[in-house]
């Protein structure tokens, strides 16, 4: 206990000494991208320094040029967030510029995806944004809220720049990390973004991200000097809230007030499906205006029980002999694209590995964390269970209310458990009087045709037993259900 507390008390003295290093540091210039005008920040509450340079230039001709469409785009949906997302970093006492991150971020959309799984508006990751306070679970996810991802933005904002001073590195430090910056900082003893960028200090995303924002500030806030005319902006969202003490399902309340489900979907979009928790005494939903009290009169009504399934974004696969992108994207019903995006891979590179584990893409629902649910969904008077894509021994330990090495117990599974898709996996002990069945361990080498062969039964009622094909690969140990 004495030694956590003396790491800790180090670890607090080395952040506030590199604070007051980094705030102490000279703000040096660069020749390479010479700023025209430069602000100097004394606290929280002033702006984001437009500057100018050939940076800003590259990204204002690509925005008025080959990206003008997405621009527009951006620009039409950004009416309907905007004011909501200034409040909170007025709140914040945050400069509200700010607010165009979520521009070049996410183009304002609650369902933009990157390749490293960061969500919503402000594009966070796992990681971040429950750091941050916002709740990411099979039925809710925080980050695809307009006001609740806002709010834990303007943290995160605090938080750099209080570390950095600059906005500018801050803003940077949002893209790659206050890691990374640091170091930079730390390495040319520097705090010039600009300077930084000249010396390649920093990623090349990172070096782009700052002008590129600087360059969406610009057009936004003066949309007609680029020579966007007749923009047909979103009206603003507009909502009343309704506290809520039981779940209810999103549809069922929107059916009884007459309102479009896309409509409270759009107003809830942190909501994965229909259903909507209970987690503390200020759960809500947004309705239309004017029907707050409507809605609550129609609470009773639109009451749901917690469902037997949950959503994921994706599942793992165990890459086999034999395989590649194009056959297991075909397999599992995606595209190659996504799963290169999913894992991270460059787009030339597509070298796998036996063994190697693959994230496939998902909006598969699989079952939920409720014991009791998944109990009733499971008839605990089924003697097998076939594996169904995306299910894993422990879900389906779960599913049916068995200790995961009782399941490993009867299936004769050791070490990593390997499952796969039309696999039959036994969930009670057979009983003697009524078995009349036998089964075969498969070794090394062996076939479907030389087992049937070896027990005299014939091919097909082999395969109809075991849920297999002749193109089926026969794991080493698999257990193999002999009809008599």
């Amino acid at each position: 206990m004495l030694t956590y507390y003396l790491k800790l008390f180090v670890f607090l003295a080395v952040l506030g000494s590199c604070q007051h290093f980094l705030q102490k540091m000279p703000m040096n210039k660069s020749s390479d991208y010479p700023p025209q005008k430069k602000l100097f920040y004394k606290n929280i509450y002033e702006g984001v320094s437009l500057d100018s340079n050939k940076s800003v230039d590259m990204w204002l001709n690509y925005f008025t040029g080959s990206g003008r469409k997405y621009m527009k785009i951006y620009l039409e949906r950004s009416s309907r967030y905007i004011p909501v997302m200034k409040n909170v970093l007025r709140e914040n006492n945050l400069p509200e510029e700010l607010v165009y991150v979520s521009l070049i971020e996410s183009g304002f959309s609650p369902k933009a995806l990157s390749h490293a799984n960061a969500v919503g508006y402000w594009q966070f990751i796992y990681g971040t944004g429950k750091r941050y306070g916002l709740r990411i679970d099979g039925f809710v996810d925080e980050r695809k809220d307009p006001i609740l991802s806002t709010q834990a933005a303007a943290k995160y904002f605090k938080d750099l720049y209080s570390l950095f001073g600059s906005w500018h590195l801050a803003l940077a430090a949002y893209n790659s990390g206050e890691y990374r910056v640091n170091r930079a900082v730390l390495r040319h003893y520097n705090r010039d973004f600009w300077h930084l960028s000249s010396k390649k200090a920093l990623p090349r995303e990172t070096r782009n991200y700052v002008p590129k924002l600087i360059a969406a500030i610009r057009i936004a806030q003066n949309p007609d000097s680029y020579g966007f005319y007749n923009l047909d902006f979103e009206p603003a969202i507009k909502y009343e809230k309704i506290q809520i003490k039981k779940p209810v399902s999103l549809f069922k309340l929107a059916n009884n007030l007459g309102v479009s489900k896309e409509e409270m979907k759009r107003l809830n979009p942190m909501y994965k499906g229909e259903y909507v928790p209970v987690y503390s005494a200020n759960s809500f939903i947004r309705v239309p205006i004017g029907m707050q009290n409507q809605a609550l009169a129609q609470l009773e009504k639109s009451f749901m029980p917690k469902p037997k399934y949950k959503y994921h974004y994706h599942y793992w696969y165990r890459v086999r002999k034999g395989d590649s992108l194009y056959k297991i994207a075909r397999r599992h019903k995606t595209t190659v694209r996504k799963l290169r995006r999913a894992n991270n891979m460059r787009a030339r590179a597509s070298f796998l590995r036996i063994g190697q584990k693959l994230k496939i893409p998902s909006r598969k629902l699989v079952a939920s964390k409720n014991p009791s649910s998944n109990r009733n969904l499971a008839s605990l008077n089924k003697e097998f269970h076939t594996v169904q894509k995306g299910q894993s021994l422990s879900l389906i330990a779960k599913l049916y209310g068995i200790k995961l090495n009782a399941l490993k117990d009867l299936n004769d599974i050791q070490g990593a458990p390997i499952i796969h898709p039309g696999q039959k996996l036994r969930l009670k002990k057979p009983q003697s009087k009524v078995n009349l069945n036998t089964y075969h361990v498969v070794r090394k080498g062996e076939t479907l045709i030389e087992i049937a062969k070896k027990y005299n039964t014939p091919l097909p009622h082999l395969m109809k037993e075991n849920s297999l094909h002749l193109k089926s690969i026969l794991l080493t140990g698999k257990r193999l259900i002999i009809p008599r």
